[in-house]
């Protein structure tokens, strides 16, 4: 228990040397854990054979500048004990990096490669490896490990130092952590960018015209893309075809995201924005002719390196002038991409740690993630403020539609009703007479029409007045209402003191409702001034057929008037039907 302890916090450094012995048990087998760091070789190349120290950076007379193969050897020692341990817990070669491809040997026996194929076609710069080899492949005492380099004019970095150790401590500490930042992290972000940019793409596509989207979405894609550089290690293309898409979406995607912080903000500078288009068409062009050259490469970066600052700086300046938090956001991650850009612009010309990694690969793509979480963000705040615009649209629209209904049903009411009596007024009453007679007709049923005559009229406003005379018509139209309980029966106004019913009966029943409508009135005085009741009566005339095509509506109308005054003739209240019909009756 003591010791697999001891042995855990010895990977973190020195100090556990003192723990260990303040707890009373020697470190010597804990120290042994610790893994070993080669850093002394012997280099042969085109240039001759040199003793180097690693990490150790090409000089272009070390290959020829199509790319070959170069040569490290290194030599260690390992202890009887160390080897006999090596059956239970095997040791490992941790190498943090090999450029532009690399294998290696370990005492004249190949071991390992950072991935299968020729080296000419590989690309493991970008990659952390870990080899794991049995007890067997090491000797106690001198060991010999020799490394196999492809190098070319634009990656001449050679070889990091190398650890040997047992591979389970490896693997926890420096490779674990390497290939989390270099793979794990770098995949993560490679793919989250693309999503983001799908569906940036798919929304810049629906809002027609808003380039914001269409800019962020090629920016998160060129991301993407640029990526491979550190997930790929046998391109499917030609390693300088590959080479040249790499440095080529590299080169767009700064433009890119230039172009996306202005859409941003909404500022309009056309002369940068043709200067980035063009760029982002020109620049592929002088990489290919360069030959992915690394000093072209890196010149072709300066100009976004004078830009960068000035659109930075202008965009934390809209931001504090907005006193919004996702502008402010943005404008502070385009500021780090800036400040990044610069220490890995010296990184790409050669002035940086051989082992670094460029941190725009974590930066751009992170600051890709913040704004596509502020543009989602905006997004949603946009669909939740149409929604409820909507809803507030819609009710709004449903109220007017309500209230518009209502009127119309209202100014419908007024077009077809008598304002007097509340009876259908002479307009409504034709509309009803032919389509009544034209469903009569169809189903060959009779159809009945009544012409009421309120009696002596004029003398009653001539004795009580016109105000008495309106109450006497709005109480003969009411009784009509009461007495007429068919929904298909319609009493109409048909002009001054005359009234007109629409029924579908026979002549019989149309005698029947004739009669009980004139005992209704004879029987209901009308009330003059609240106080006096005077009696009034009608005189009504009615003619009753089924349609067919020897008659008309109109003739339906003149038999009921006919009858009417037939009625007035025999002394008023009183019921007449048209003669032919009575004749035909009996």
């Amino acid at each position: 228990m003591q010791r697999f302890f001891c042995l855990s916090l010895v990977r973190r450094g020195w100090w556990p040397v003192l723990l260990c012995w303040l707890w009373g048990m020697p470190c010597a087998g804990a120290l042994a854990a610790q893994p070993q760091v080669l850093r002394a070789a012997v280099f042969t190349s085109l240039a001759g054979t040199q003793e180097v120290s690693l990490p150790h950076v090409l000089g272009p007379a070390d290959f020829t500048p199509g790319g070959s193969r170069v040569r490290y050897r290194l030599d260690f020692d390992l202890t009887a004990e160390a080897v006999a341990a090596a059956a239970d817990e095997p040791l490992g070669i941790y190498v943090p990096k090999m450029s532009l491809a690399g294998r290696l040997m370990l005492n004249g026996e190949r071991v390992g490669a950072c991935d299968l194929g020729a080296l000419e076609q590989l690309r493991c710069l970008h990659r952390p490896y870990l080899f794991v080899l049995p007890a067997s492949q090491w000797r106690a005492g001198a060991n010999t490990l020799e490394f196999e380099i492809f190098a070319t004019s634009r990656q001449m970095n050679g070889l990091s130092s190398v650890s040997i150790g047992p591979a389970r401590v490896l693997s926890d500490g420096p490779y674990g952590w390497r290939r989390f930042a270099q793979v794990t992290v770098a995949n993560g972000l490679a793919w989250a960018a693309f999503c983001m940019g799908g569906i940036a793409l798919c929304v810049s596509l629906v809002l027609r015209g808003e380039r914001l989207y269409g800019w962020f979405g090629a920016t998160a894609l060129a991301i993407a893309l640029s990526n491979l550089n550190y997930t790929l290690t046998a391109p499917p293309v030609p390693p300088q075809f590959f080479s040249w898409f790499v440095f080529s979406v590299n080169q767009a995607m700064v433009p890119l995201l230039m172009l996306t912080v202005l859409s941003f903000f909404r500022r309009d500078w056309p002369w940068a924005r043709r200067g980035l288009v063009a760029f982002m068409l020109l620049g592929p062009a002088a990489v290919w002719l360069s030959g992915s050259n690394r000093t072209v490469v890196a010149l072709l970066y300066v100009p976004f390196m004078l830009f960068g600052p000035l659109l930075a700086a202008a965009a934390i300046r809209w931001a504090w002038r907005s006193h919004r938090k996702a502008d402010m956001w943005m404008a502070l991650s385009f500021f780090g991409v800036v400040a990044v850009s610069f220490i890995d612009w010296f990184r790409l010309t050669g002035r940086s740690a051989f082992e670094g990694t460029y941190f725009v690969t974590y930066v751009i793509p992170s600051t890709v993630v913040v704004m596509g979480g502020t543009l989602a963000g905006q997004l949603a705040t946009a669909l939740r403020t149409a929604r409820e615009l909507t809803a507030t649209l819609d009710k709004r629209v449903a109220e007017r539609t309500e209230a518009l209904t209502l009127a119309n049903q209202r100014l419908e009411e007024l077009s077809t009703t008598d304002s007097l009596t509340g009876l259908a007024n002479r307009r409504h009453f034709d509309d009803v007479l032919a389509k009544e007679w034209q469903r009569a007709r169809r189903l060959h049923h009779p159809l009945a029409l009544l012409m009421i005559d309120v009696d002596h009229f004029k003398q009653f406003n001539d004795t009580y007045g016109h105000l008495a005379g309106d109450d006497c018509l709005r109480q003969v139209g009411q009784i009509l209402k009461q007495r007429l309980l068919r929904g298909s029966d319609t009493a109409a106004r048909f002009g001054g003191e005359e009234f007109s019913v629409i029924t579908s009966m026979d002549l019989e029943g149309a005698l029947h409702i004739a009669e009980l409508i004139r005992q209704d009135v004879e029987n209901h005085p009308v009330s003059v001034d609240g106080r006096e009741a005077v009696h009034v009566s009608v005189s009504i005339g009615l003619s009753a057929l089924v349609p067919d095509g020897d008659h008309s509506p109109a003739q339906l109308i003149s038999l009921a008037d006919e009858a009417l005054y037939r009625a007035k003739r025999a002394g008023r209240n009183c019921v007449r039907a048209a003669a032919a019909q009575c004749m035909a009756a009996a």
